[in-house]
């Protein structure tokens, strides 16, 4: 969720030289090898994004070799090559947009610059490239309608699963936390992704034991930033630029300048989230979720799929 962050950017607001590693799918147990490294390189700053992994608790994608890749970041250099092993592999590094290619420092996994881009603007924009990205069509003609008639005078209900929770506690504690405690010089600023509205709502209203397990992540590791002094929480899920749709290509992926939001945020010390000021913030995310409008975000879509002429949802 930081991919599009501008290293460059880091630097200009936050001092140092900064590098942007981010890892596209990659999941809290994966970028700890990498992070690990970083920190034995003795870094200053870490900005790191907390993605909803802890909602499943996942240990490494299962479409990589974890026995492979896990060779680059020992210190024996000759096994590296244990991570090119196959020939789908080898063929993978010429190809066309995969491999050995030029990438930038400054945001080598950035995708803002890609055809999905076109998406930001508006929902007019989405249904526009539904004839060419299913997963967009898919969404508003299937996704959509039935959360909005899955939610209509639904009450909200409160629900919690306490070994959900400890699982996710556990999680941050490997994977994460373990190096803010083990290396107490570097300062670990973590940000919370604003995602789409709809996708806060659609967990409160569908999946409640989501939401509140997310919110509990907030709770707990706002609580560990008032014992560990190198660690800082950022939260923008209060923010009302958060219920626009022109400001995601999808529900979870939001425009760049939302990560130059962050930076700001980190340099100037806003949208920092205390114990102090914690409950406020989770209400304030829970109003904000449980109002938004499902029912008229789907009715808008069906209407503008009708004028475009696409095909209406089955």
């Amino acid at each position: 969720m930081l991919a599009n962050t501008s290293a460059n950017e880091a630097n200009e607001k936050l001092g140092g030289t900064f590098f942007n590693i981010s890892m596209r799918g990659g999941d809290f147990y994966e970028r700890s090898f990498p992070l690990k490294k970083a920190l034995d390189k003795n870094i200053h700053k870490v900005i790191y994004s907390l993605d909803r992994y802890y909602l499943l608790c996942s240990k490494g994608d299962p479409s990589f070799s974890t026995a492979r890749w896990v060779f680059l970041y020992d210190e024996n250099p000759f096994n590296d090559l244990l991570c090119y092993a196959s020939i789908r592999d080898i063929r993978s590094m010429f190809a066309k947009n995969f491999g050995l290619r030029a990438r930038s420092l400054d945001r080598p996994e950035d995708w803002f610059q890609s055809p999905d881009s076109a998406r930001f603007g508006g929902l007019s924009k989405w249904v526009d490239a539904m004839s060419t990205h299913s997963s967009v069509s898919n969404f508003l003609l299937n996704e959509l309608p039935a959360v909005a008639a899955q939610t209509e005078q639904r009450p909200l209900t409160v629900a919690h699963d306490p070994q959900r929770e400890r699982l996710a506690r556990e999680y941050l504690d490997a994977y994460l936390l373990k190096y803010v405690r083990d290396y107490p010089q570097t300062e670990f600023y973590c940000v919370f992704p604003p995602y789409f509205r709809y996708t806060y709502a659609q967990w409160l209203k569908t999946q409640p034991q989501e939401f509140f397990l997310h919110q509990e992540v907030i709770r707990y590791m706002t609580e560990k930033s008032e014992t560990l002094s190198n660690l800082h929480i950022y939260g923008f899920e209060d923010q009302d630029f958060l219920d626009d749709i022109a400001n995601y290509k999808d529900t979870t992926h939001y425009h760049p300048w939302v990560n130059s939001l962050m930076l700001d945020a980190i340099h100037e010390g806003t949208h920092l989230l205390t114990p102090e000021n914690m409950e406020r913030y989770l209400r304030d995310c829970l109003e904000k979720a449980w109002n938004f409008d499902i029912g008229a975000l789907n009715a808008q879509a069906r209407r503008l799929v009708r004028e475009r002429g696409a095909p209406p949802s089955h």
